[in-house]
């Protein structure tokens, strides 16, 4: 899970122009502000993009969250394992529908970060 973030923001970073980084530090820019202003904005869409496929592949690991759950802590994974186990179809389907409705919201708003990078591609 962790591979796909680091490809996504390791791709971005390598597609910046070094020649970015030259003319700040000839400007006299400090570093902090050459990440900052210069870096940051260039690669917030991919971080953000890689947290919510990163999140989304998450979702997905219900045993992971078993073996690693803490006494007295209950995620919405495992509720609605127990619920199934122990015959409570309707909470349990209820419980479903919220994640898929989760996924659905994360999607769009994946979607309406992709869309301006869909636009400038289209009019080269």
């Amino acid at each position: 899970i962790i591979m796909i973030p680091s490809l996504i923001i390791a791709g971005t970073l390598k597609t910046i122009d070094r020649s970015l980084e030259n003319a700040a530090y000839i400007s006299g820019v400090s570093k902090y502000k050459t990440i900052v202003q210069g870096i940051l904005p260039l690669i917030s869409r991919p971080v953000l993009v890689s947290i919510i496929i990163c999140f989304i592949l998450i979702l997905n690991e219900i045993s992971v969250s078993i073996l690693v759950n803490p006494p007295g802590f209950i995620t919405i994974f495992i509720r609605i394992y127990s619920l199934f186990h122990y015959n409570q179809e309707a909470t349990a389907s209820a419980l479903c529908l919220i994640m898929a409705g989760l996924v659905i919201i994360l999607y769009i708003i994946l979607s309406w970060v992709l869309q301006p990078v869909r636009n400038s591609e289209h009019r080269v």
